[in-house]
């Protein structure tokens, strides 16, 4: 069941490579949020993972699927029966890696089903081994969860610099309520049309923003998502749409 043969039971971050740091301390073969039985890969910590090994599992993965065991991604609505075509194979990374490794978080929002207060791992030496084995393609976008980013501190810059050193597009979700010199850095500095800052604006007043966030106020997320606009060349591609963005912001100052 490798790609390029006769139809086979996989999904796309299998065959184009996706490893999803998961919050439990698990190595996953995707981060679909929808599917809750996701396959894991291994455990991990702090100590360096070996790419052969990786790669390994992910192959148990796709045989499980096709018949060989209980099918790891059973159920999941991801799986299409095809002929995958061929990826590029000198990475094992072609498409992401997902950082939710933690869940530290200043507000406590209604919807989150992974708030804690745990002290963050610290995945530096792990991602920095995978990027010198060579396993990861400067085309796959480094995704930065959590948590809250804003509050890895220096753990947060060495992520973003390791892998700006492998040329790899960084997304980074925030909330945005505190100021980050790290995210403010990135992008005055991101020069990337692939990389960026999410937040989600998901209250339209001050009160809804306070009920569904637990904790924390509106009007520093309206002030530092003004500040990121202006931050650099990144920011400039967001400029654009500021008077849409005053628009919705205006309610919860």
């Amino acid at each position: 069941y490798r790609p390029g043969t006769p139809e086979f039971l996989s999904c796309q971050q299998l065959e184009r490579g996706t490893l999803h740091f998961s919050y439990e301390g698990s190595l996953k073969a995707c981060c679909r949020r929808d599917f809750i039985d996701m396959p894991e890969i291994s455990p991990y910590g702090e100590t360096p993972l070996d790419v052969a090994l990786i790669t390994e599992r992910i192959d148990a993965i796709r045989r499980s699927n096709n018949g060989e065991g209980e099918g790891a991604c059973h159920g999941c609505a991801a799986l299409e029966r095809k002929a995958w075509p061929e990826t590029n194979a000198k990475y094992l990374v072609n498409q992401a890696i997902v950082l939710n490794h933690f869940t530290l978080c200043n507000h406590k929002c209604s919807y989150c089903d992974i708030y804690s207060n745990k002290k963050p791992l610290d995945i530096t030496p792990v991602l920095n081994r995978l990027f010198e084995q060579g396993a990861v393609s400067p085309n796959a976008t480094v995704i930065i969860g959590g948590g809250e980013p804003a509050l890895l501190k220096g753990q947060l810059r060495a992520i973003i610099e390791m892998s700006r050193n492998n040329g790899n597009p960084i997304a980074i979700a925030t909330n945005s309520s505190v100021f980050s010199e790290d995210i403010h850095d990135f992008l005055k500095t991101e020069r990337r049309p692939a990389s960026s800052v999410l937040t989600s604006l998901d209250a339209g007043t001050r009160e809804d923003y306070a009920r569904k966030h637990g904790r924390g106020r509106a009007t520093p997320v309206k002030r530092h998502l003004y500040g990121m606009v202006l931050d650099g060349k990144a920011g400039q591609a967001v400029l654009g749409k500021q008077r849409q963005l005053g628009s919705s912001l205006g309610a919860m100052a």
